[in-house]
Formats: structure tokens, C-alpha cells, sequence
């Protein structure tokens, strides 16, 4: 079983200090979304984080995030703040999954051109950098019901040990609508992938991304603005699936990280 610890990490208002952080799970796959003023500039571990017009930023702690991160702000008259966050560590299950298509394990070279065409369009929609304001909103559940493969675990298919879990599967009857948790973009609405089958990125700015694979019907399409609410598809069994379930992710950039713990903060439990 995996467990995590929510650490809380406070800060002064930007009236006192250059960072204030607006939520976050400071834990392996989570992230953080922090406040600073529009003109200065953020490296996460060394990295340049971009700022919005509004001085919002994003962060995400990958599945074996080292368990100290440092954040420096630098202010346009060149002052610095540097934090350094602890971040929890997790411990994550193994799960073994028979009865996948033998094609969804050991994939032919026309297959595997097929997985990399699929990999190319998703990755070109979770590079864009939107300066939308919905990181900060509070998430609701794409679809209710029975959680049935956890983020992180390691996985096997048919004995063969493959990928680790990239999300959180729901599973729901075929036919089931999928609601968007928040507003967002859809960046991409691609029909028939090798393995996620018919599915969905859907990007709520700062390139925090939500995830949606496996659906029966895709009621979206790619570019078009949604609210919280609206129905993007309908819970399927397509691509590399033993049953109708939801594979849903989250990212930041190319990072996967825990939707779960979208839910365990303003209200959402």
C-alpha cells in the first residue's frame, strides 16, 4: 500500500516576502502552485519556471521526487529569495494485471509506429504554456465510483513487468459520463491511440494537465474551451484495457503526477 504525509508549508504575504503559496501536496507526485509578483523570475531545482501576468506559477514533484526541492525567486531589481521545501516520500504498490490483449504487451514494429505517432501528438499538447488562472481552482471527481488502480504502482501485464501506473483508474459502467473536474483547454481530443484508446488532455494552465483514457465516446474536441461540469466523453473500455474503467492522469510539463491528491484539499475529500 502506498502512504504519503500532506506536509503544510506557510508562508508571509507578498507584502512580507517575494513567495506565497497559493495550495500544494508537498509529497512525491504532487505539486504546488505558487504567488509572486509578475515581474520576477522562479527556478524550481535550477530550472526557469515561467510566471504569469498575474505572478502565478506551477511546480510538480515527480513519483521519486528527492525529498528537499529549492525554489529561488529573483526580483527585477535582482533580490533573491530562496526557499527549500521538504517533500514526502511515498512507498507505492505492485499490481498484476492478466487478461491484456497480448498486442498491448508485446507490440509489432507497425504497432510500435503507431504507439510513437500517439506519443509525438500528446507530447506536443502537454508543451504548451497557457496563463490560465484554473490551477487555482478547487477539483471535483471526473467520474464517481470504485478506484481500481492506484499512481505509482508498478505494474505487470500477463506476468511481463512493463510501466509504472501514470494515474488513477475509476471504474464505472460503459456508457458513463465524464465531467471535466475544472475549467481548461482541450489540447487534445485523439481518438483510437495504442494504448490509452480514445482520450483526452485537457490543460488548466501553467501546463497542469488532466488526463482522460480508455473512453467509448469522445464528446470534445481539441482547442475547445470547457467548464467545470461540462461532459467530455463516456467511460470505455478502448486501448490496453481489461474493462470499462477511467485513466485518469495528471501532469506538469511531462511529469506524471498523483490526481488523488487533487482532491485532498479545499474540500474535496
Amino acid at each position: 500500500m502506498y502512504r504519503f504525509l500532506l506536509i503544510c508549508v506557510s508562508f508571509l504575504p507578498l507584502s512580507a516576502q517575494a513567495l506565497e503559496i497559493v495550495r500544494g501536496q508537498f509529497t512525491q507526485g504532487g505539486f504546488m502552485v505558487g504567488q509572486v509578483r509578475a515581474t520576477d523570475t522562479v527556478s524550481f531545482d535550477g530550472e526557469a519556471v515561467p510566471v504569469g501576468r498575474s505572478g502565478l506559477f506551477v511546480v510538480g514533484f515527480s513519483r521519486h521526487q528527492a525529498q528537499q526541492v529549492h525554489i529561488k525567486v529573483t526580483t527585477q531589481g535582482g533580490d533573491v529569495t530562496e526557499k527549500v521545501v521538504p517533500i514526502a516520500k511515498r512507498s507505492y504498490d505492485v499490481q498484476h494485471i492478466k487478461g491484456v490483449q497480448q498486442k498491448h504487451v508485446d507490440p509489432d514494429p507497425k504497432q510500435l509506429a503507431w504507439i510513437q505517432s500517439d506519443s509525438k501528438k500528446i507530447n506536443a499538447a502537454r508543451e504548451v504554456f497557457a496563463d490560465l488562472p484554473y490551477v487555482k481552482a478547487n477539483f471535483a471527481w471526473p467520474v464517481s465510483d470504485t478506484i481500481s488502480g492506484v499512481y505509482g504502482s508498478s505494474r505487470t501485464f500477463n506476468g511481463q513487468e512493463r510501466s509504472w501506473h501514470k494515474g488513477l483508474d475509476i471504474a464505472a459502467p460503459r456508457g458513463t459520463p465524464i465531467v471535466a473536474p475544472a475549467d481548461g483547454v482541450v489540447r487534445l481530443a485523439l481518438p483510437k491511440s495504442f494504448f490509452n484508446g480514445n482520450m483526452i488532455v485537457l490543460d488548466h494552465g501553467h501546463q497542469l494537465y488532466t488526463y482522460y483514457a480508455h473512453l467509448d465516446r469522445l464528446d470534445v474536441r481539441t482547442g475547445q474551451v470547457i467548464m467545470a461540469g461540462d461532459v467530455l466523453g463516456t467511460v470505455g473500455a478502448t486501448g490496453r484495457a481489461t474493462g470499462p474503467h477511467l485513466h485518469w492522469g495528471l501532469y506538469w510539463r511531462k511529469i506524471a503526477l498523483d490526481p488523488k491528491l487533487l482532491m485532498t484539499e479545499g474540500g474535496n475529500n
